[in-house]
Protein backbone atom coordinates (compact mmCIF):
# COMPACT_ATOMS: atom_id res chain seq x y z
CA UNK A 1 0.00 0.00 0.00
CA UNK A 2 2.79 2.00 0.73
CA UNK A 3 5.10 4.02 -2.45
CA UNK A 4 7.87 6.55 -3.17
CA UNK A 5 8.72 8.45 -0.14
CA UNK A 6 6.75 6.83 2.66
CA UNK A 7 7.98 3.08 1.25
CA UNK A 8 11.40 4.32 1.68
CA UNK A 9 10.67 5.25 5.11
CA UNK A 10 9.27 2.43 6.25
CA UNK A 11 12.08 0.15 4.49
CA UNK A 12 14.61 1.78 6.70
CA UNK A 13 12.50 1.56 9.51
CA UNK A 14 12.42 -1.98 9.54
CA UNK A 15 16.11 -2.33 8.16
CA UNK A 16 16.99 -0.25 11.77
CA UNK A 17 14.49 -2.94 13.52
CA UNK A 18 16.11 -5.66 12.38
CA UNK A 19 19.34 -4.14 13.67
CA UNK A 20 17.86 -3.72 16.94
CA UNK A 21 16.82 -7.63 16.62
CA UNK A 22 21.15 -8.45 15.83
CA UNK A 23 22.20 -5.97 18.61
CA UNK A 24 19.88 -7.74 21.36
CA UNK A 25 19.64 -11.12 20.05
CA UNK A 26 23.10 -12.74 22.66
CA UNK A 27 24.43 -15.77 21.39
CA UNK A 28 22.01 -16.60 18.64
CA UNK A 29 22.93 -13.35 16.66
CA UNK A 30 26.18 -12.87 18.24
CA UNK A 31 25.28 -9.36 19.81
CA UNK A 32 27.35 -6.20 19.85
CA UNK A 33 30.29 -8.17 18.76
CA UNK A 34 28.61 -9.48 15.77
CA UNK A 35 29.26 -13.11 14.50
CA UNK A 36 32.49 -14.86 13.08
CA UNK A 37 33.85 -17.86 12.83
CA UNK A 38 31.54 -19.87 10.54
CA UNK A 39 33.25 -21.93 7.55
CA UNK A 40 34.29 -20.38 4.81
CA UNK A 41 32.33 -21.92 1.41
CA UNK A 42 33.81 -24.09 -1.09
CA UNK A 43 32.89 -25.01 -4.61
CA UNK A 44 34.15 -28.39 -6.01
CA UNK A 45 36.38 -28.56 -3.15
CA UNK A 46 37.88 -25.71 -3.78
CA UNK A 47 37.75 -23.42 -0.69
CA UNK A 48 36.37 -20.14 -1.76
CA UNK A 49 39.04 -17.25 -0.22
CA UNK A 50 41.47 -14.95 -1.31
CA UNK A 51 41.88 -14.23 -5.35
CA UNK A 52 39.01 -17.60 -5.56
CA UNK A 53 36.86 -15.67 -3.65
CA UNK A 54 37.38 -12.61 -5.44
CA UNK A 55 36.46 -14.02 -9.11
CA UNK A 56 33.44 -15.57 -7.97
CA UNK A 57 32.19 -12.40 -6.79
CA UNK A 58 33.19 -10.98 -9.80
CA UNK A 59 31.05 -13.88 -11.74
CA UNK A 60 27.85 -12.73 -9.60
CA UNK A 61 28.43 -9.25 -10.02
CA UNK A 62 28.63 -9.89 -14.15
CA UNK A 63 25.89 -12.11 -14.02
CA UNK A 64 23.45 -9.99 -12.21
CA UNK A 65 24.45 -6.64 -14.26
CA UNK A 66 23.56 -8.86 -17.54
CA UNK A 67 20.34 -10.50 -16.02
CA UNK A 68 19.54 -6.68 -14.95
CA UNK A 69 19.85 -5.71 -18.38
CA UNK A 70 17.78 -8.51 -19.74
CA UNK A 71 15.42 -7.95 -17.46
CA UNK A 72 15.09 -3.37 -18.48
CA UNK A 73 14.79 -4.35 -22.17
CA UNK A 74 11.91 -7.37 -21.58
CA UNK A 75 8.12 -6.49 -20.80
CA UNK A 76 8.38 -6.39 -17.09
CA UNK A 77 11.06 -3.66 -17.05
CA UNK A 78 8.80 -1.65 -19.44
CA UNK A 79 6.09 -2.35 -17.04
CA UNK A 80 8.38 -1.22 -14.20
CA UNK A 81 9.19 2.20 -15.95
CA UNK A 82 5.78 2.57 -16.83
CA UNK A 83 4.40 2.02 -12.71
CA UNK A 84 7.26 4.01 -11.83
CA UNK A 85 6.37 7.38 -13.80
CA UNK A 86 2.76 6.97 -14.03
CA UNK A 87 0.42 4.13 -11.71
CA UNK A 88 -2.53 5.53 -12.77
CA UNK A 89 -1.74 5.37 -16.33
CA UNK A 90 -0.13 2.43 -16.31
CA UNK A 91 -3.23 0.52 -14.68
CA UNK A 92 -5.42 2.23 -17.50
CA UNK A 93 -3.21 0.48 -19.53
CA UNK A 94 -4.04 -2.94 -18.26
CA UNK A 95 -0.59 -3.24 -16.14
CA UNK A 96 -0.96 -4.63 -12.78
CA UNK A 97 0.33 -2.00 -10.63
CA UNK A 98 0.29 -4.16 -7.28
CA UNK A 99 1.73 -7.39 -8.56
CA UNK A 100 4.61 -5.52 -10.69
CA UNK A 101 5.51 -3.27 -7.38
CA UNK A 102 5.60 -6.75 -5.45
CA UNK A 103 7.67 -8.52 -7.83
CA UNK A 104 10.33 -5.71 -8.16
CA UNK A 105 10.66 -5.21 -4.37
CA UNK A 106 11.23 -8.82 -3.92
CA UNK A 107 13.41 -8.99 -6.85
CA UNK A 108 15.88 -6.01 -5.81
CA UNK A 109 15.73 -7.29 -1.61
CA UNK A 110 16.64 -11.02 -3.33
CA UNK A 111 19.88 -9.30 -5.17
CA UNK A 112 20.52 -7.46 -1.81
CA UNK A 113 20.20 -10.67 -0.07
CA UNK A 114 22.78 -12.03 -2.41
CA UNK A 115 25.06 -9.05 -2.02
CA UNK A 116 24.75 -9.39 2.12
CA UNK A 117 25.73 -12.98 1.67
CA UNK A 118 28.49 -12.45 -0.51
CA UNK A 119 29.72 -9.76 1.79
CA UNK A 120 29.42 -11.80 4.96
CA UNK A 121 32.03 -13.70 3.36
CA UNK A 122 34.69 -11.74 2.61
CA UNK A 123 36.52 -11.31 6.65
CA UNK A 124 34.27 -14.29 7.76
CA UNK A 125 32.62 -11.44 10.20
CA UNK A 126 29.27 -9.60 10.17
CA UNK A 127 28.64 -6.61 12.51
CA UNK A 128 25.52 -5.59 13.50
CA UNK A 129 27.20 -2.01 12.10
CA UNK A 130 26.44 -2.74 8.67
CA UNK A 131 22.93 -2.55 9.10
CA UNK A 132 23.50 0.81 10.49
CA UNK A 133 21.82 4.30 9.30
CA UNK A 134 25.66 4.89 7.78
CA UNK A 135 26.06 2.32 5.45
CA UNK A 136 22.27 2.62 3.97
CA UNK A 137 22.31 6.36 3.85
CA UNK A 138 25.92 5.31 1.55
CA UNK A 139 23.99 3.16 -0.46
CA UNK A 140 21.31 5.94 -1.29
CA UNK A 141 24.24 8.39 -2.11
CA UNK A 142 25.60 6.33 -4.46
CA UNK A 143 22.26 6.35 -7.10
CA UNK A 144 21.37 9.79 -6.04
CA UNK A 145 24.82 10.98 -7.19
CA UNK A 146 25.60 7.93 -10.06
CA UNK A 147 22.22 8.63 -11.54
CA UNK A 148 19.17 7.12 -10.85
CA UNK A 149 16.90 4.93 -13.15
CA UNK A 150 20.95 3.56 -15.03
CA UNK A 151 23.09 0.61 -14.07
CA UNK A 152 25.96 2.58 -15.04
CA UNK A 153 24.96 5.15 -12.62
CA UNK A 154 24.71 2.95 -9.59
CA UNK A 155 28.29 1.22 -10.60
CA UNK A 156 29.91 4.79 -10.83
CA UNK A 157 28.51 5.95 -7.73
CA UNK A 158 29.85 2.96 -6.15
CA UNK A 159 33.12 3.18 -7.17
CA UNK A 160 33.16 6.82 -6.34
CA UNK A 161 31.78 6.83 -2.94
CA UNK A 162 34.08 3.59 -1.87
CA UNK A 163 37.45 5.42 -3.11
CA UNK A 164 36.53 8.53 -1.97
CA UNK A 165 36.59 8.02 1.82
CA UNK A 166 40.17 6.63 1.06
CA UNK A 167 40.93 9.80 0.25
CA UNK A 168 39.09 12.22 1.83
CA UNK A 169 39.49 10.32 5.68
CA UNK A 170 43.41 11.55 5.27
CA UNK A 171 42.63 14.97 5.49
CA UNK A 172 39.34 15.69 7.16
CA UNK A 173 38.93 12.51 9.29
CA UNK A 174 35.39 11.48 9.52
CA UNK A 175 34.04 14.17 8.14
CA UNK A 176 33.88 12.86 4.96
CA UNK A 177 29.59 12.05 5.46
CA UNK A 178 29.82 16.14 5.88
CA UNK A 179 31.42 16.20 2.14
CA UNK A 180 29.10 13.68 1.02
CA UNK A 181 26.03 15.38 2.18
CA UNK A 182 26.88 18.18 0.44
CA UNK A 183 27.84 16.63 -2.67
CA UNK A 184 24.32 14.81 -2.51
CA UNK A 185 22.21 17.92 -2.04
CA UNK A 186 23.94 20.13 -4.70
CA UNK A 187 23.22 16.83 -7.07
CA UNK A 188 19.62 17.03 -6.31
CA UNK A 189 19.86 20.65 -6.49
CA UNK A 190 21.63 20.92 -9.37
CA UNK A 191 22.08 18.13 -11.42
CA UNK A 192 18.98 15.47 -10.11
CA UNK A 193 20.07 13.13 -12.79
CA UNK A 194 23.63 12.62 -11.02
CA UNK A 195 26.90 12.51 -13.39
CA UNK A 196 25.32 9.87 -15.74
CA UNK A 197 22.63 12.72 -16.70
CA UNK A 198 24.97 15.54 -16.43
CA UNK A 199 27.59 13.56 -19.12
CA UNK A 200 24.66 12.71 -21.02
CA UNK A 201 23.73 16.46 -21.11
CA UNK A 202 27.19 17.38 -22.07
CA UNK A 203 27.14 14.70 -24.84
CA UNK A 204 24.09 16.24 -26.54
CA UNK A 205 25.10 19.39 -26.22
CA UNK A 206 28.48 18.71 -27.98
CA UNK A 207 26.72 16.60 -30.68
CA UNK A 208 24.18 19.95 -31.86
CA UNK A 209 26.67 21.36 -32.02
CA UNK A 210 28.49 19.10 -34.26
CA UNK A 211 25.58 18.46 -36.29
CA UNK A 212 25.48 21.32 -39.24
CA UNK A 213 22.40 22.75 -39.63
Amino acid sequence: RLEGFFLALATLAFAQLFSVVLLQGGEVTGGPQGLSGYPTPDLFGIKLEGRAYTVVISIVFLSTLAILLLIDRSWFGRACRAVRDNSATAAAMGVNVFRIKVAAFTLTSTLAGVAGVSYAFVDNYLSPIVFGLEPMFLLLFMIIIGGTGRHVGAIIGAILLFLAPEVLEEWVGRHYLLFFGILVVGTILFQPNGLIGMWETLWNRRNRRVIPR
